[in-house]
């Protein structure tokens, strides 16, 4: 095959961008949401993928949050926010394109395990799994609610690998399959416990009834 300069560009382009894109660091992050309340808390957590078709990482990321005595029980959602776009990037194949079309892009993130572990407490409190065993991980999502948590610090470790595709094509120089990374959310708050009668409350609201029926009974005998 004969590499015209328009080819060799668009070959360039593509080694560059590739080049460009394995060179992005797929490391565990770290988030602080403070003492949580009433208002929810929300975090969109992005990861880029690798163009020259590598395996993209595993990641555990930490959410860091407080829990006070007045509110001590959590809602809690993990969501994957996967997308997928297979919109042409050019009119490659007419006459006056460059020669180069995006086929499908994914946008996906296949999360493992969420883990709420509080601090100076060894080992996680909750521990949920959400796909099966590698090497067919699928996308999972997670809503939780956690009750009568004691008031403290908590982490949150959330585990998954980024793993949308693009599939990119050329007219001359072929097909380049890579990983095109994913996006998770993370949505918590506190809720406060509903007051809940002692029994004693129970026994003198009985006992106030009956006074008031005994009442009422003697006035119509009266």
């Amino acid at each position: 095959m004969k590499l015209t300069l328009n080819k060799l560009t668009r070959l360039a382009f593509v080694a560059g961008f590739a080049l460009t894109a394995s060179h992005i660091a797929l490391a565990d992050q770290i988030f602080s949401a403070g003492v949580l309340g009433s208002t929810q808390y929300y975090q969109s957590v992005d990861y880029q993928g690798d163009q020259l078709g590598n395996q993209a990482p595993m990641f555990t990321d930490t959410f860091n949050f407080g829990i006070s005595s007045s509110m001590p029980n959590l809602s809690l959602s993990v969501t994957n926010q996967s997308s997928s776009n297979t919109s042409p990037t050019d009119s490659a194949f007419g006459s006056q394109g460059d020669g180069l079309a995006l086929l499908i892009a994914t946008k996906d993130i296949s999360l493992y395990s969420v883990s709420l572990v509080k601090v100076g407490v060894s080992g996680p409190l909750f521990s949920w799994t959400l796909t099966g065993a590698a090497p067919t991980f699928s996308a999972g999502n997670l809503s939780q609610t956690v009750h009568s948590l004691i008031a403290g610090n908590y982490e949150l470790l959330i585990t998954g690998t980024p793993s949308g595709v693009s599939n990119t094509v050329d007219r001359d120089l072929g097909l380049f399959t890579g990983f095109n990374g994913g996006t998770y959310s993370v949505a918590m708050n506190a809720v406060a416990v509903t007051p809940v009668p002692e029994p004693e409350s129970y026994a003198l609201m009985l006992a106030g009834l009956g006074l008031v029926a005994f009442a009422a009974r003697r006035n119509n005998v009266g």
